[in-house]
């Protein structure tokens, strides 16, 4: 099983992926999260968010 850190740099690269793919800005933050996570935070969520609006504004529609 993936420890939460290994799930949010997961997460993060499939957003990069897709950022690149549909050429969308992505500017991931530094997590700083002491110690192991979920995998995946407000912040994460907020970068997650945007591209989605970015997709939608040059209406491509994903799942994610």
């Amino acid at each position: 099983m993936s420890t939460g850190k290994e799930k949010c740099e997961l997460l993060k690269a499939i957003r990069k992926q897709i950022a690149e793919r549909y050429n969308l800005e992505y500017t991931p933050s530094e997590c700083t999260h002491q110690g192991d996570c979920l995998g995946t935070c407000p912040k994460c969520d907020a970068e997650l968010r945007d591209l989605q609006k970015q997709l939608e504004e040059k209406e491509f529609r994903i799942l994610i």
